[in-house]
């Protein structure tokens, strides 16, 4: 519908999936995701934001249900003979929570194998959660650590966060957003 010049007319190249059900351990996610990268052109975003299942399980509770590590390896199998093709994974930084030169040599094995991009976000912050966001310069080096393995990063700059329009942020300022997520004992003493 996107593509149709009935329609919209977009680009294929700015449309960009994410998030559609074609992750994980789903018995009928592997196909679709399969038949995703076989037919179309457009790119693939993957909200990965974590290095381990604990924490991404905390962070992003689908993850529970659909386990990432059948995604990469889908993503390793199919993008072997699809040339000039590179998914973008977006990593939402987090303080004390996900983003330690641990995680940054984490993530570079993740991706291993995978042509992609890598996204990196400086959490935009809003009542009702307990995350804060990554200083700038923590940021820096943790993309220095990946961009020094070989891997292509890209810093997403703020832009609406004033206005609590920003990614992950909608609503109007002051508004109570839903209830927070149990936090993991590992995690309770996390900076803020």
């Amino acid at each position: 519908m996107f593509l149709d010049e009935r329609s919209f007319t977009l680009s294929i190249s700015r449309i960009e999936p994410k998030g559609f059900g074609c992750n994980g351990v789903n018995p009928e996610a592997k196909p679709k995701l399969k038949r995703f990268l076989r037919e179309s052109n457009c790119a693939l975003a993957v909200s990965l934001n974590a290095t381990t299942d604990e924490v991404r399980n905390w962070v992003m509770p689908i993850n529970r249900k659909y386990n990432l590590s059948l995604l990469l390896q889908t993503l390793r199998e199919e993008l072997r003979s699809k040339h000039n093709y590179k998914v973008l994974f977006e990593y939402v930084m987090l303080v004390g929570v996900n983003d330690s030169l641990e995680d940054a040599r984490r993530l570079i094995d993740l991706v291993q194998g995978i042509p992609c991009k890598v996204n990196l976000i400086s959490f935009n912050p809003h009542c009702g959660s307990q995350f804060k966001p990554t200083s700038e310069e923590k940021i820096t080096e943790f993309r220095n650590i990946l961009a020094e393995a070989g891997c292509i990063v890209f810093l997403r700059p703020n832009r609406g966060d004033d206005q609590m329009a920003a990614c992950g942020q909608l609503g109007k300022p002051g508004q109570v957003q839903a209830p927070l997520l149990r936090v993991p004992a590992k995690f309770q003493s996390a900076p803020t």
